[in-house]
């Protein structure tokens, strides 16, 4: 099972700002109350006191700091500074200081943020591991439903690397419990049986097994009996008797929805679009191909967009196709 399931692009927009802020945005996560300007003031000069503001505005907007502290929007430096009678250009130079680190703790200890330390990793770990034991869901699905369960928890995000291996781990782990469970399942007669499946018999291009997955497609009396014999055979593998109660449902209906993905002998990639033939001479062409879905990000208690999370979910690209033109229009 591969490690890394992010792209390079998702794994770039992980804990940065992906985009300027609106205004609401500004309000709700960069707004200085009294207390929040009281902390502020205690820091050493003016240029502690704003990158000690725009740390916790970070904090509160993207759940965790950031790696350069100066690495914000323009418009975010110019909102917190004008709350404070600052000018943008006091924060030049305090990334490069040793004041953030302490400015850090004062933030996690003053509002209630945790780092993401044993404790809460092992609590993570747990959550995901029976997530993905009862589920099916694919580890990006998994990756974005932890940083939404670390952000409601007020847990600071820990590095992207981190959380992607922490899921490809834990996804190795269930299905190397769920092959043992259903491994046990089959007496030894039964497994010998099935692992002759798999052998491709002399003189056949194909196993038995894949002639078994390929159900008759005749609609006749052939058909018919060709379904009722492959019911037969399939029913006297003896799977019906097999105790498979200890494995979710979900798993099991999943193993059954797998076919082996094999390119069509014959066909030929050509840089037409491709048409399909409609009755009475007309033609529709099936127009540009719809982008690949890529990963789904969960919006924490719908106040925090999901780009703000780290990935962002791939937007599907709308497909126009034509219309239908008839012969004699298009040689006219």
């Amino acid at each position: 099972m591969p490690v890394s399931f992010l792209s390079a692009e998702q794994r770039s927009r992980y804990g940065v700002f992906n985009a300027v802020p609106d205004i609401a945005q500004l309000g709700a996560f960069f707004h200085l109350d009294a207390d929040d300007r009281r902390r502020a003031m205690a820091a050493n000069g003016a240029r502690n006191r704003l990158g000690w503001s725009l740390q916790l505005g970070t904090a509160r907007f993207l759940n965790c700091f950031l790696d350069d502290p100066e690495d914000v929007p323009a418009a975010v430096v110019d909102y917190v500074a004008e709350q404070l009678v600052l000018q943008a250009a006091d924060l030049k130079g305090y990334g490069e200081k040793e004041a953030r680190w302490a400015h850090q703790e004062q933030i996690r200890t003053g509002y209630g943020y945790t780092a993401f330390a044993g404790e809460q990793w092992f609590a993570l770990a747990c959550w995901l591991y029976k997530r993905a034991w009862t589920t099916n869901e694919r580890p990006i699905v998994l990756f974005d439903l932890a940083t939404h369960r670390l952000v409601e928890a007020k847990i600071l995000l820990p590095g992207v690397t981190t959380l992607e291996r922490l899921i490809a781990a834990l996804r190795e782990r269930v299905a190397a419990r769920q092959h043992a469970l259903m491994a046990t399942a089959p007496s030894p007669n039964q497994a010998a049986v099935l692992e002759n499946l798999v052998k491709v018999e002399e003189g056949r291009r194909v196993s038995r097994l894949d002639r078994l997955r390929k159900s008759p497609t005749d609609v006749s009396s052939t058909g018919l009996v060709k379904a009722l014999d492959r019911h037969v055979e399939l029913r006297d593998l003896g799977a019906a008797g097999w105790d498979l109660s200890a494995v979710p449902p979900g798993k099991i209906a999943a193993l059954a929805l797998l076919r082996p993905r094999r390119p069509r002998p014959g066909r030929r990639r050509t840089g037409r679009r491709p048409q399909t033939r409609h009755p009475g001479g007309l033609r529709r062409d099936h127009g540009p191909p719809v982008g690949r879905r890529g990963d789904r990000s969960v919006r924490p208690g719908g106040r925090r967009p999901a780009a703000h999370l780290g990935v962002q979910s791939d937007q599907r690209a709308d497909a126009h196709p034509q219309r239908p033109r008839h012969r004699g229009d298009r040689a006219a």
